[in-house]
């Protein structure tokens, strides 16, 4: 509703668009000793095209959301950024004629579609399976990727060396893991530690770390009702 919604604000709509122009369409760069302005799209590391993008995406999903096919097949859509997970009733032909449908939308945005294998899929860093009507979560990693983080004993600040266990305990509690999904992650960040020598110990129950690091774990206080608020939790030696 922000987006479309400048009122909240109070600017309105034309001086954002005044304000926005310059920047969007004054796109120069230089190539071979020549100098060409980008005509269509955001230029690549401005800090309004990240905002611009998903405003046109945003914008692009309400004309898809509001067709009838998508109300016939989609039961379940959600996107981040340029990867979307639905799931979707039909036949093969139908998914086709979907996907034709989606790439007539704008000549720029051009849409693929991976199915399920053995009733699972990965989307972004989840692995998202279902069984018995039922749906599982797991960790997800690319076959491409590695245990490599910033050496331990390299000469970087602490705080470099921990960045990359921040976030992988960050999606360690944030993902609703089974028991056993739980174990093995857990295992699969303290071998990650050990194979770059990062001075962790490891206890089944609970978790102790030899450095502080913050957990943050949303709940709904009693007293705010649907109102969210962030609660730090200290996990250390």
């Amino acid at each position: 509703n922000f987006y479309i919604s400048p009122k909240s604000l109070r600017i309105h709509a034309l001086n954002l668009y005044s304000l926005a122009e310059p920047l969007l369409d004054q796109n120069f760069f230089q190539f071979n000793n020549n100098y060409y302005v980008q005509k269509t799209g955001f230029a690549m590391g401005s800090n309004l095209s990240p905002l611009m993008a998903e405003i046109f995406m945003n914008s692009l999903e309400r004309k898809i959301q509001s067709s009838a096919m998508f109300s016939k097949h989609i039961l379940f859509w959600i996107r981040y950024v340029g990867d979307i997970l639905t799931l979707f009733k039909g036949t093969k032909d139908d998914l086709n004629q979907f996907l034709s449908f989606l790439n007539f939308l704008h000549p720029s945005i051009k849409f693929t579609f991976e199915i399920e294998n053995n009733n699972s899929i990965p989307f972004l860093d989840i692995l998202v399976s279902h069984k018995n009507h039922q749906f599982f979560f797991d960790v997800y990693r690319k076959p491409s990727a590695t245990d490599t983080v910033i050496p331990y004993k390299s000469c970087h600040p602490n705080s470099h060396k921990f960045a990359s266990f921040y976030a992988l305990f960050h999606r360690f509690f944030s993902i609703p893991l089974s028991d056993d999904g739980f174990d093995i992650e857990l295992k699969t960040i303290f071998q990650i530690a050990k194979n770059n020598q990062t001075p962790f110990r490891y206890h089944k129950n609970p978790v102790f770390i030899n450095f502080n690091v913050q957990i943050v774990m949303p709940y709904i206080s009693a007293r705010q009702g649907d109102d969210y608020k962030l609660e730090c939790v200290n996990i250390m030696d």
